[in-house]
C-alpha cells in the first residue's frame, strides 16, 4: 500500500504536470486555449481523483455543504477582492490591467459572451485546479498553511503565464482570499461563484470607465 506521503508526492507530480501543460501546450486561438485549460486542469485532475485516487470530486470541494459559512465569508472576501482591485489599479492604472479582447469592449453581446463562456469556464477551471484539486490534496498534511502554499503556486503561475507586478498583486490577493474561503467552507465553489461574479462587475467598470 501507498503511504500517505508517496501518494501525495505522485499527486503533486500529476498536478505539476497538469499545470505546466495549460500553460504550453500549442494553442492559438481562444477556442483551443479554454480546450486546453477545460482538458489539463480540469478533465485530467478529475479522472485522477476518480480512477487512481477512487475518492469523489466533492471531497476535493465539488460540494455546497456549508451555505452560510459560504455566504458570510465569501461577502468580505468579494470586498477583499473589490478592494484590493481598486487600490491595485489606483496605483497602476486601469488600462495596465485590462485584459479584456477588442470585440468584447466595443459590443455588448460579445462583452455578455465573453464573460458568460470564456471567462466563466476558465475560473471554474482555475478554481478547480488550485482551491480544489491541489488544495484538497495539500490539506491533510498542511491545514491551514496549505491557504499559502497554493497560493504561491497560483501566483508563480501568473507570472509564467502575464508577468507583470500589477497582475502578480491580483493574483496574490485573490488567491490568498479565495484560499481562505475554501478552507473555511471546504469547498471550492463559493469562491469560483465569487470570482464570476467580480470578474464581471470589474469588466465593466473597466470598460465604463476607458470608453
Amino acid at each position: 500500500m501507498i503511504s500517505k506521503n508517496k501518494s501525495l508526492l505522485i499527486t503533486l507530480s500529476v498536478a505539476i504536470f497538469c499545470l505546466l501543460l495549460s500553460l504550453y501546450f500549442p494553442a492559438e486561438s481562444p477556442f483551443q486555449k479554454i480546450t486546453r485549460s477545460i482538458f489539463f486542469l480540469f478533465v485530467i485532475p478529475a479522472f485522477y481523483i476518480k480512477t487512481i485516487l477512487k475518492k469523489s470530486l466533492s471531497d476535493f470541494g465539488l460540494n455546497l455543504k456549508n451555505n452560510s459559512a459560504g455566504f458570510f465569508t465569501g461577502t468580505f472576501v468579494f470586498i477583499g477582492i473589490i478592494l484590493s482591485f481598486y487600490l491595485i489599479q489606483k496605483y497602476f492604472g486601469l488600462e495596465k490591467m485590462s485584459l479584456i479582447p477588442q470585440v468584447a469592449v466595443d459590443n455588448f453581446f460579445w462583452f455578455v459572451f465573453y464573460e458568460l463562456v470564456f471567462v466563466n469556464i476558465s475560473l471554474f477551471c482555475l478554481e478547480f485546479f488550485f482551491r480544489g484539486f491541489l488544495f484538497f490534496s495539500l490539506l491533510e498534511k498542511f491545514s491551514y498553511q496549505t491557504i499559502i502554499i497554493q497560493a504561491i503556486f497560483y501566483t508563480a503561475t501568473t507570472a509564467l503565464a502575464s508577468p507583470s507586478i500589477e497582475n502578480l498583486l491580483q493574483s496574490l490577493s485573490i488567491a490568498i482570499l479565495s484560499g481562505i474561503l475554501t478552507f473555511r467552507t471546504r469547498s471550492f465553489v463559493y469562491s469560483y461563484g465569487i470570482m464570476l461574479l467580480a470578474s464581471i462587475l470589474i469588466d465593466a467598470f473597466i470598460i465604463h470607465t476607458l470608453k
